[in-house]
């Protein structure tokens, strides 16, 4: 029983730190410095969770947090970074495995599911030129 406890209590903490890391008064709170750096509007929208033009990158991490992946497009007019922030999409599940699982140990068989939820590509997608925001794109909802 007191495995059982500690187990819960333990999943229980570890629900909180990643819960409380999403926000993005959480994240002003790690990095108060940065969050100073910014001017009177862009601190408003970032107590919002909005980005805006010419936004510095450590603003824009601290509206929407790290990015799920960055890419890098370099042309003729330069370098720019772009963060890709994913949407999760359930209808994109997949099943990659059903059947049993045999551990050639006790106790010997065990049911297995595999259940990958993959992302179903961007929600947000900001792109920066020498650490500032010069494009944000954003999926519209119909």
């Amino acid at each position: 029983m007191n495995i059982f406890r500690t187990a819960a209590m333990a999943s229980l903490v570890g629900i909180t730190l990643l819960a409380g890391c999403a926000s993005p008064e959480r994240r002003i709170e790690k990095d108060p410095v940065s969050y100073s750096k910014l001017t009177p509007l862009q601190q408003e929208q970032v107590r919002k969770g909005d980005i805006s033009i010419d936004m510095p990158d450590f603003g824009v991490e601290l509206a929407l947090g790290k990015a799920d992946s960055v890419t890098e497009r370099v042309d003729a007019k330069g370098t720019v970074s772009i963060w890709h922030y994913k949407k999760q999409d359930t209808t994109t599940t997949s099943v990659d495995y059903i059947g049993f699982y045999n551990p050639y140990f006790y106790p010997g068989f065990a049911p297995v599911i595999v259940n990958n939820t993959q992302p179903a590509g961007d929600r947000v997608r900001v792109s920066f030129s020498n650490q500032k925001v010069i494009a944000i794109e954003r999926e519209l909802k119909r």
